[in-house]
Parts: C-alpha cells; sequence; structure tokens
C-alpha cells in the first residue's frame, strides 16, 4: 500500500515536481524489505514514467526520478542528516512499531511542500497498545487530531503467497486472540489481550532473539510453577548487567493430561539438576508458594508438601513472591517497547527488557504470552482489565513471573572489560540479518 501510494501520488497532475521519502529504521531493513517491495513495483510500470533510478546500498540512499517530475527518496531514518532538512510532500515509513515515535514526528515537520498531499502513511504489523495506537487509534485518549487509524487483513495481503497465509492459520489457530492479532490485524483483538507489545514472531527478532550460550557474566535463575492437574513449568533465564533478562530453556511437562501420571516428583527433579548443570550456578530458585501447602502421607500420617520432596532430592527452591498484581506489572515494563533503549541483537530502536531465546521448548511460554486474556471482572461474562490476568493457560507464566519478580534490579558494577557482549550474543551482524 505504501509503494503504491508513493508512485500514485507522483502520476497526479497538480503534484508535479512532488518529493517523497520512504524510510525504514535501518539501512539493512530497507534493503531486504521495503525498497526490494517498491523496485518491483518500479519494474512492472511503464518505462516512460520513469527517468531514472539507483535502489539503496549498504550506507547510502536509493532513489527515483520521475518523467513528469518529482523524485522518492528511499533511505533509513537512523541518519536525520539525509532527511532533516529536506521539503518533502509525501513519506511512507515502513514497520513504524520499530522506530523511535519521535524520529517519526520530526519526520511529520518536513511535511511543507506546496502543491503536495503533505502527507505520511505509516504501515506495521499488529504491535499492541504502543505508540502507533496511542497517536491513531479512535479509542486511544492521546489520539492526535490529524491521525488516522486503518486495519487490513493478512489474508487480503495480495503481495503473500497463500502457503504463507496457510502456516499462519495453522500456527496460531483460528479464533484466538493471536490469530485476530497476527493475521487479522484487528485491534479489537487486543481489547482483551495482556501482553499486547508482546512480538511472538521470531523474525521479527524483538522478544524472540536467535539461541546463544548465556556468557558466565549473567546471572542465571530459575522460577518453578508446579502443578499437580496442569503441567509443571520450569524457567531458566539470566539477567545481564543492563537489566535484561534472557529466558534460555523452559521445562514444560505433561503437555497432554493423558501423561501426567508419567511425570512424577522425581522425573521432573532428573530433568531439573539436568538443566541447572548446563550454568555454573544457579543464583535465585523462586517456586510456586502453593508447594507448601502441607498434607497428610496417606500411609503414615504424617505431613509433608511438595516443596520438601523436591528439596529432599537436590532441587534448591524456597517460597516465591506471589502478588500477582504487582508481578504482572513487572511483565509488562518487561515486554514494553522502550523508544529510548537499544535492541541488544538487532541494535535496532525501540526494544523490550525481556528476551526469549528460539528454542522448541520455549514455544509453550511463547504462546501462553501471546495468547493470556484479561481477568473477567466479578459478576460479568466480559473481559475486563482488573489489574489481573486469566488463570487459563498461564503455568509458563507464572514460572516467569516469579522470576522477575525475584531477580536482582541491581547487579554489582563490573569492570569495562567485563561487559557485555555484541560477539557473545549474535556472533556477527551477519547471523543477525540472517535471521
Amino acid at each position: 500500500m505504501g509503494a503504491a501510494m508513493d508512485i500514485w501520488a507522483h502520476q497526479i497532475p497538480k503534484w508535479k515536481g512532488l518529493t517523497s521519502l520512504i524510510g525504514r529504521e535501518t539501512y539493512p531493513a530497507l534493503i531486504t524489505s521495503t525498497a526490494d517491495e517498491y523496485f518491483q513495483m518500479i519494474k512492472r510500470l511503464p518505462n516512460q514514467l520513469v527517468a531514472s533510478a539507483s535502489k539503496p546500498s549498504k550506507n547510502t540512499m536509493g532513489y527515483v526520478e520521475w518523467t513528469a517530475g518529482g523524485k522518492t527518496l528511499l533511505c533509513s531514518l537512523k541518519d536525520s542528516n539525509t532527511w532533516e532538512s529536506a521539503n518533502l510532500g509525501f513519506a511512507w515509513v515502513d514497520e513504524a512499531n520499530r522506530q523511535n515515535p519521535r524520529v517519526v514526528r520530526d519526520l511529520e515537520t518536513r511535511l511543507r511542500q506546496l502543491n503536495a498531499p503533505r502527507c505520511m502513511i505509516c504501515t506495521t504489523n499488529p504491535a499492541g497498545k504502543g505508540w502507533l495506537w496511542r497517536m491513531a487509534h479512535p479509542e486511544s485518549k492521546r489520539k492526535m487530531p490529524n491521525w488516522k487509524w486503518v486495519e487490513a487483513s493478512t489474508e487480503d495481503n495480495p503481495a503473500l503467497p497463500e502457503d504463507y497465509k496457510a502456516r499462519l492459520r495453522a500456527k496460531y489457530g483460528v479464533n484466538t486472540p493471536a490469530y485476530k492479532r497476527w493475521v487479522l490485524g484487528k485491534s479489537t483483538a487486543l481489547e482483551g489481550s495482556v501482553f499486547t507489545e508482546f512480538v511472538p514472531d521470531p523474525e521479527e527478532c524483538v522478544h524472540i532473539v536467535p539461541p546463544f550460550e548465556l556468557p558466565k557474566q549473567f546471572t542465571i535463575g530459575r522460577g518453578m510453577d508446579y502443578g499437580m492437574i496442569n503441567p509443571t513449568a520450569v524457567v531458566w533465564a539470566g539477567k545481564d548487567m543492563v537489566g535484561n533478562l534472557w529466558v534460555d530453556r523452559l521445562h514444560y511437562a505433561p503437555e497432554q493430561p493423558e501423561q501426567r501420571d508419567q511425570w512424577t516428583v522425581s522425573r521432573h527433579v532428573e530433568v531439573i539438576l539436568d538443566n541447572d548443570e548446563l550454568y555454573d550456578e544457579v543464583t535465585y530458585f523462586p517456586a510456586d508458594p502453593s508447594m507448601w501447602i502441607t498434607k497428610e502421607h496417606p500411609d503414615t500420617g504424617s505431613t509433608f508438601c511438595t516443596a520438601d520432596e523436591f528439596q529432599d532430592a537436590g532441587v534448591q527452591i524456597y517460597r516465591a513472591n506471589n502478588a500477582r498484581e504487582a508481578g504482572l506489572q513487572a511483565m509488562l515494563d518487561m515486554i514494553l517497547l522502550d523508544a529510548d533503549r537499544c535492541h541488544p541483537v538487532t541494535l535496532e530502536v525501540p526494544s523490550p527488557k525481556l528476551f526469549i531465546l528460539d528454542r522448541p521448548e520455549n514455544e509453550p511460554l511463547i504462546q501462553e504470552l501471546t495468547g493470556l486474556l484479561w481477568a473477567k471482572p466479578e459478576g460479568t461474562t466480559e473481559v475486563g482489565r482488573p489489574d489481573d490476568c486469566q488463570k487459563k493457560n498461564d503455568h509458563a507464566y507464572d514460572a516467569l513471573r516469579y522470576l522477575i519478580m525475584e531477580s536482582p534490579f541491581r547487579i554489582s558494577e563490573r569492570g569495562p572489560e567485563e561487559r557485555v557482549y555484541q560477539h557473545q550474543i549474535v556472533g556477527s551482524r551477519g547471523r543477525t540479518r540472517r535471521y
């Protein structure tokens, strides 16, 4: 849509001489996605419409000179020197949710060319109630008067192949909150969702990042939510020196109710101890407080609790802070995309503070965070927001919530030589681009 709007605007006689801009957050993102799609459309135009054209390169903007007059510039918005003095009549910001909102607002002030539409289009995948939603959605209390919100379905996108759409439907399931959000693109689906800014797609590389071995400087924790009927979820994560939490792996079993009898305490213990050995030290290990509820042994009559069974088998745990409202707020703060924070893998803004490594065993946690809904207000059937989430499909979420509530918020200062880490996390920029 953004490409078509730009091409169309340059063919309107009254806008002859129009200067437009197509922008992304970085040149690699611009080259591999937006510019590629744009120039595919340019190739399908009659030759006489285009006077000359050049694709953007690694650090150089691209352009299209139109026969009717005017030009289109394609550049990274990261370097404001290329556009901050421009006299623009139209702009298209692709994947705008990844862009710093201040940059987009600055770009808006460049729309000052006479005899031009003087408008900007921001296209994006659903990104929750982020800054775009707040500025443009009609239900936002902070909506800007000159901004409009338009929703479009992935199903209606002619640029996407049918097998890709079929994989999306299979991944999220029809009529689930995730399906309504990521396939249908409906903001209404965000109303009941708790983590509206959570991006579950590993190709986006926002919350889900390539797997790597956690550096030794990270402080490792293990959160546990035990289930006698429901699955038991155990999360291992590392806290780095700048406050990011990296979820390394998840133990989640049994996934099917018929497997419940196979998963005894001793079997869970074996898996937990095996995973603990992957790290030099597990520093903190909060667990579900309900594990300390005492019960009577049917044979001896003595009292015991599930926590005793795990501790006697060598699994260190202590009673977690189960303040649900505070824990939920802490989780929201970690997932929030902060426009002043640089993503430690992609080196782009905005960035969250919670990252989940793209391992198959972490998929239950990703699915829970994607589909978790706000609890229903008492006495109603509607999904509302009483500052708590529904107690359904939340086991991995609870384990992570315990971990976040107990994780060290301030870690002792280290020398510069011990600080993170780009080479430790992504290996090279090439790997980041490939992902």
